[in-house]
């Protein structure tokens, strides 16, 4: 029989748990025993991050599959080949695998802390949406910093200039994640955003933005066909909202997730160094949202 102990993130006994070696449940240690005493046994966080990555991963990749699909039979019925039918029931075939992953990771994430005590909360985002964000970011732990979840998503700098593909260099960030982002920011935020802070934070970064630069400015640069590249133009000022908005989500993510998780966090950049005010975060107090309690 598996020895019975306490879970020192919630008091609660963890039944007939099997207790490796290398945790020291004897001694209350949450940087020990954190994901397996509370998150692992309590069914809350998947036993392994990267099984709930596969599944987010397996969706984009029956996504991709669907439409490659969809896309050749149009083209063979362009050419005279007759298969709507086909078409349409292979798609469906796909589409139905493809709803399938995405319930299973959705299943997951609703268990999570940092859905049911925040994002749960946020418009713009559901379980899809949150179940692709935890699957491919995994532990939070490994971001120490809030800087080092921008760079990781595409949202920081790099030799002093911002993240972005540039010809004849390597990304050094997650790019399919942050085409991620860049739908939930879309679909999500900006089309919700008489609901949500985040889609009212992307309108009031393009009213300032607009109204610093009333004219696109030549940026000296010029395309291959040779004609001039403005900045400050109505789309730049789109995607530097889009940008400062998701880099303020993600700020907010880093510290929610990270405070129900016990561990460290610091003051926002703004807060620590230019004396700004208190970081408000939507939908989240920490002090009326305590991480679990450890028994004494």
């Amino acid at each position: 029989m598996a020895e019975k102990v306490k879970c020192y993130f919630c008091g609660n006994e963890i039944k007939e748990a099997e207790v490796p070696d290398r945790h020291e449940h004897k001694t209350p240690n949450p940087k020990i025993c954190h994901h397996t005493c509370h998150m692992i046994h309590h069914n809350i966080y998947p036993e392994n991050y990267n099984e709930l990555r596969q599944l987010v991963e397996a969706k984009g990749n029956y996504q991709e599959m669907r439409k490659a699909t969809w896309n050749q039979m149009l083209a063979l019925n362009r050419l005279g080949f007759d298969n709507t039918e086909e078409r349409k029931t292979i798609s469906k075939m796909i589409k139905s695998e493809e709803t399938k992953v995405v319930n299973a990771y959705s299943k997951i994430v609703k268990k999570m802390p940092v859905w049911t005590k925040w994002l749960e909360n946020i418009h713009g985002i559901g379980p899809d949406a949150a179940g692709q964000i935890v699957g491919i970011l995994g532990d939070i732990s490994r971001f120490e910093r809030i800087s080092n979840l921008w760079s990781y998503c595409g949202y920081g700098l790099h030799n002093g200039d911002v993240q972005g593909l540039k010809k004849g260099q390597e990304h050094n960030y997650n790019h399919r994640f942050r085409s991620t982002l860049f739908a939930i920011a879309v679909n999500g935020f900006i089309m919700h955003k008489k609901d949500s802070k985040y889609g009212q934070l992307y309108e009031e970064f393009k009213r300032v933005d607009r109204e610093k630069h009333p004219e696109k400015v030549d940026s000296g640069k010029k395309s291959k066909e040779g004609k001039v590249i403005y900045n400050y133009t109505d789309m730049h000022i789109h995607m530097r909202a889009i940008r400062k908005m998701m880099k303020v989500f993600l700020k907010d993510l880093w510290i929610v997730w990270r405070t129900l998780e016990n561990l460290p966090v610091s003051d926002p950049y703004e807060v620590e160094f230019l004396n700004h005010d208190a970081h408000s975060i939507p939908f989240f107090n920490p002090e009326d949202n305590p991480a679990f309690t450890i028994p004494s």
